[in-house]
């Protein structure tokens, strides 16, 4: 029996050195896709329970030519998310709140707006779930100067930014301002603040003791992976502390991946109780959440994303500020944690990176899929839908024209078509389940159908992607149809009017300006200066962090470049006003029917784009607070 054990003993120690090596031949691989995206540093770790499987940190730092090195800091950004959410569920398990307990209880003093808010209230596990209906962010909220300023005087600063889309606890959408209110919660009910919370309850029990949430940390300068320059210039998380704030190393790190991995238990102290780590993995404030246990479909638990991947189950997240792109990952079935860091903040990259790498780590496992007996069958699901809960305020009324998506039928069964690309996906159905598809990163996807408290239908793409609706092909290309005609009427603009001055010049006639051509031209050369202005400004990679900041506060600060911006947007729809005033004035003496069916058409063109801008907030649009 003892030289049983010694055996096993010693065939374990060799398949997890074998694992290690394996590691170490991935690095070229690593280094080759950070290559060909100009990413100049890397930092990695690959844990099981109790040791550290592989470590390593190779390149240079952003904007010089020092080495990263395992020391080296990365702000891990959304990652962060996981440490508040932590911090949230320490309480629970105290008695000092409930997840279901109301906001508007805990702390009435954060300003929001619910209009449903009597019958379906903001919760705290809406902040930690990303269920509020809150938008992602909103312009003011970047590079606001948070310096000397507490958690609540931040969240005081953005009230419109909390303003609920639909009844809370429905569906998932990505916000920085859940978290963010999240955290001044635990500052009310601990009676810290978040930084010193999150330091005595986190980082010390965990020893992650070159951890830090104060951007004047002194361990920061010289140390930080992106080159800070010479005047003591602090770098500044685009949002606040709770959603975005902390710094670290991939040594931590490690620590913090092994917490998981051990189930909330820190050497011989159970932290948090694995029931309640158990809990934190599955979201359970959407239509369509899972039962906790169930890893048949993704979703953004709370402060994690969970998700299968060759059927495994595994969660993570991910983090993005500027020049910096992290990620952390635990797959507890093979007792590994990774956390990657780089000098890059395209979370594509950082993706790519991490499938590798899980590639790796699942190197025994095959490309899970599907019987083909098992495609879906049901008809009714074919149609075209559009995305009706994007999370970017800015983003969401070209997303109404251009993100929609097709389930069609053909020779091998029901696809999901997504528009303007390639993608296409074969939908199945395990028996009453949902029907789902696997996406390019092999990530399980389900789609939920059924009504929303208010009655409406609604369809989800997993749990963490939004909702659609269904909408006619009538209608989707209708908008589209009219976009481009808005489009081509008004960049046609100035070639009529230097077409009319060309035609008078050879025909010797006396140039008769046309004021509604006039205004129209004015209106159309607002958005070309617009234009030519942001692609000037922002063509060609900063040098440096500091000029990154340097340009990025010129845009969100009362700037000559804000004004400039906030008076060709008023410009667009004065003149496109005046347009319309001049043709309902002087139509009758247009020179010839085939100028006047144009000034119709233009005059058309220009106060429908107004009409969507204005609503959409574009019209005298202002990027500062």
């Amino acid at each position: 029996m003892k030289k049983l054990t010694i055996l096993i003993l010693i065939l374990i120690s060799t398949a997890t050195q074998a694992q290690k090596n394996k590691f170490e031949l991935l690095e070229p691989k690593i280094d080759s896709i950070l290559k060909q995206n100009n990413v100049d540093g890397f930092q990695m770790v690959v844990v099981s329970k109790d040791s550290i499987l592989h470590q390593t940190a190779f390149g240079t730092k952003n904007g010089n030519d020092l080495p990263i090195t395992n020391e080296t800091y990365f702000n891990i950004a959304s990652i962060t998310k996981s440490f508040t959410a932590l911090g949230i569920m320490m309480l629970v398990e105290e008695g000092k709140l409930k997840l279901e307990d109301k906001l508007k209880d805990i702390a009435p003093e954060v300003e929001y707006t619910n209009k449903w808010e009597e019958e379906y209230p903001i919760r705290i596990i809406h902040l930690l779930e990303h269920t509020t209906g809150w938008d992602k962010d909103q312009l003011h909220q970047f590079f606001y100067n948070r310096n000397g300023k507490s958690t609540l005087e931040v969240l005081q600063a953005f009230p419109d930014s909390r303003v609920s889309r639909y009844p809370p606890g429905q569906f998932y959408s990505y916000t920085n301002d859940g978290p963010s209110v999240a955290g001044y919660v635990i500052e009310k009910l601990s009676g810290l603040s978040y930084e010193d919370f999150i330091t005595q309850r986190i980082l010390e029990p965990l020893e992650m003791y070159s951890t830090t949430l104060n951007t004047t940390d002194e361990r920061l300068k010289g140390r930080l992976a992106t080159d800070m320059g010479d005047n003591n210039l602090i770098y500044k998380p685009v949002v606040d502390m709770p959603a975005s704030g902390i710094f670290t190393t991939a040594g931590d790190m490690a620590n913090y991946l092994q917490f998981y991995l051990n189930n909330g238990k820190v050497d011989s102290t159970q932290l948090v109780k694995p029931k309640t780590i158990q809990r934190m993995l599955y979201s359970e404030s959407t239509l369509s959440s899972n039962p906790i246990g169930d890893h048949s479909h993704s979703e953004y638990g709370k402060g994690v994303f969970h998700y299968t991947i060759k059927g495994v189950p595994m969660f993570s997240h991910g983090g993005s500020a500027p020049t910096f792109g992290t990620n952390f990952l635990i797959i507890n079935d093979y007792d590994r944690g990774v956390f990657l860091a780089m000098t890059n903040d395209q979370f594509d990259i950082v993706s790519e990176v991490t499938k590798l790498v899980i590639n790796e780590i699942l190197y025994d496992r095959k490309e899970w899929k599907p019987e083909l007996d098992d495609r879906l069958q049901d008809e009714s699901w074919i149609g075209y839908y559009r995305t009706i809960n994007s999370e970017h305020a800015y983003l969401r009324p070209f997303e109404k024209l251009f993100q929609f998506y097709t389930i069609s039928k053909d020779g091998e069964g029901l696809h999901l078509n997504e528009a303007f690309n390639d993608h296409k996906y074969l939908l199945y159905q395990n028996g009453n389940e949902r029907p789902y598809f696997h996406s390019p990163t092999t990530k399980k996807w389900s789609l939920y159908r059924g009504k929303d408290v208010l009655g409406n239908e609604v369809i989800q793409r997993g749990e963490t992607d939004g909702n659609w609706e269904k909408i006619s092909k009538v209608k989707i290309w209708f908008n589209l149809i009219l976009f481009f005609t808005c489009i081509t009427l008004l960049f046609s603009i100035p070639f009529v009017a230097i077409g009319r001055w060309i035609i008078a010049k050879v025909k010797k006639r006396k140039f008769i300006s046309n004021k509604v051509l006039r205004m129209g031209l004015l209106a159309i050369t607002s958005v070309v200066v617009i234009v030519i202005v942001g692609a000037v400004y922002s063509s060609g990679e900063a040098s440096g962090i500091e000029d990154f900041y340097e340009k990025a506060e010129t845009f969100f600060s009362v700037s000559w470049l804000s004004l400039l911006i906030f008076l060709l947007t008023l410009g667009f729809g004065v003149f496109s006003i005046s347009a319309l005033y001049f043709y309902i004035k002087k139509w009758k003496e247009s020179q010839s029917k085939i100028l006047n069916i144009y000034l119709a058409l233009m005059t058309f063109a220009l106060i429908l784009s107004t009409i969507y801008l204005g609503i959409n907030g574009f019209i005298g649009l202002t990027t500062w607070k």
